[in-house]
């Protein structure tokens, strides 16, 4: 019945017409592109390597675990990201993200919960299948 409801009035809101001026951001598209590619190359290598003391076999650098270097560099470069949808924002050219709308209370407190819902789905991706593995395992 919701579904129905919002079908009907998608039907009554006016499209935005396009902007002929607007440009993709390709700073910012490789800006965020990479950042969240080190940190998710990071969460994925963690098992393997360790997050901060690496584990027996692992790569060092610098005395730590490859990891915390992806996450460290993941956060500088969305923060590069940020910093430069700012500038874009500042001299009136489109932006991919307005910083200022994390400013919002409601908005962020969104962001939060579907963290927090994705990081525990992420887990239950990790566990099921070895907890299910295990469980074969151990029957004849």
């Amino acid at each position: 019945m919701i579904v129905i409801a919002i079908l009907f009035l998608t039907r009554r809101m006016a499209d935005t017409p396009p902007d002929p001026t607007a440009r993709l951001d390709l700073v910012g598209t490789a800006l965020s592109g990479s950042g969240l590619s080190f940190i998710v190359f990071g969460v994925l290598q963690a098992g393997a390597w360790g997050v901060i003391q690496p584990k027996e076999g692992a790569p060092v650098w610098f005395g730590v675990s490859p990891v915390i270097w992806l996450f460290t560099g993941g956060a500088a470069v969305l923060g590069g990201f940020m910093r430069w949808e700012q500038h874009r924002i500042d001299h009136d050219r489109g932006a991919l993200l307005d910083p200022a709308m994390l400013e919002i209370p409601q908005l962020r407190g969104g962001l939060v919960a579907f963290f927090f819902q994705f990081l525990l789905q992420m887990g239950l991706f990790f566990v099921v299948p070895c907890s299910s593995r295990s469980l074969s395992d151990s029957q004849p």
